[in-house]
């Protein structure tokens, strides 16, 4: 390692590493090497988090579309045997007081 000393007596201290062909570009290169990896890593992460949050997502979406198709069939089956439901007590009521409007 050479370090350099600047012309702030000694304050600032550079360090570099210097390769066996005297020269920092292969610490540079062995950098942008690293820096491209950890960014790499980075991307697959949130790449990855993103991926669980749409399918997390699109579950919820599912579960509420089948509770509201599973609602909607069982009312359609008491409508058809003539069993009174909160539903139809509901809308036998609305209607009911339009009428009387």
């Amino acid at each position: 390692m050479k370090c350099i000393n600047s012309q702030n007596a000694g304050k600032d201290l550079k360090c570099h590493s210097i390769n066996a062909t005297g020269s920092a570009a292969g610490r540079d290169a062995v950098e942008d090497r690293a820096a491209t990896r950890i960014q790499a890593e980075i991307r697959g992460f949130l790449a990855r988090r993103h991926l669980q949050q749409i399918k997390k997502e699109g579950n919820e979406a599912a579960k509420k579309i089948q509770a509201h198709i599973r609602g909607y069939l069982t009312r359609k089956h008491l409508d058809e045997v003539g069993i009174p439901h909160k539903h139809s007590t509901v809308a036998q009521l609305h209607n009911g007081l339009q009428e009387h409007v």
